[in-house]
C-alpha cells in the first residue's frame, strides 16, 4: 500500500471512531433549561391526568408554598381537588413561561391555570438536587 493511500485509509478510520464513538469529552446530556420544562411537563401531565404520584414526583422533599404548607399538604391539597373535580378540565400554560435560571435555582412563571372553577397564574421556583430540577416553591403572581 503507497503511502498517499496509507493516511487517506487512517484518516478514514479516524472519522468513523470519531462518529461512532462521539468525542473524548463524552456526550453532554440535557441543558438545565430542558431538564426544568421536563419537570414541569411531568407536573403538568400528571395534573391534567389527575395522577397524583406524577404530579408530586415533581416536588422536593423541601418544598414550601407562600403559605408554609409542605409537599404532604400540598399532596393531600391536591389529592382532594382531584377528588372534588375541580381539575376536570384544567389548562395549563407552560409556553407563555419564562424560564429564569441562577445556578442551582430556577423561576418559571407565569403558568396560567384555568379550570372550571376558575383560573390563576403560577410561579414555581425549583432548585438542583442530584441533578435533577424539583419545585421547592410556588407563588400566586
Amino acid at each position: 500500500m503507497d503511502k498517499k493511500r496509507f493516511v487517506l485509509c487512517g484518516a478514514y478510520l479516524l472519522l468513523a471512531s470519531v462518529l461512532l464513538c462521539g468525542c473524548a469529552t463524552g456526550a453532554k446530556g440535557p441543558d438545565d433549561r430542558t431538564l426544568i420544562m421536563n419537570t414541569m411537563n411531568g407536573w403538568k401531565a400528571g395534573l391534567i391526568e389527575k395522577n397524583i404520584e406524577s404530579v408530586m414526583a415533581a416536588y422536593s422533599e423541601s418544598f414550601r408554598d407562600q403559605e408554609g404548607r409542605g409537599k404532604a399538604e400540598v399532596r393531600d391539597f391536591i389529592q382532594g381537588a382531584i377528588n372534588e373535580g375541580y381539575l376536570d378540565g384544567i389548562t395549563i400554560d407552560l409556553d407563555v413561561a419564562q424560564v429564569t435560571i441562577n445556578d442551582v435555582e430556577a423561576t418559571v412563571s407565569p403558568i396560567p391555570v384555568t379550570g372550571g372553577q376558575g383560573g390563576v397564574s403560577l410561579s414555581m421556583l425549583l432548585k438542583k438536587e442530584n441533578g435533577a430540577w424539583l419545585i421547592v416553591g410556588t407563588n400566586e403572581v
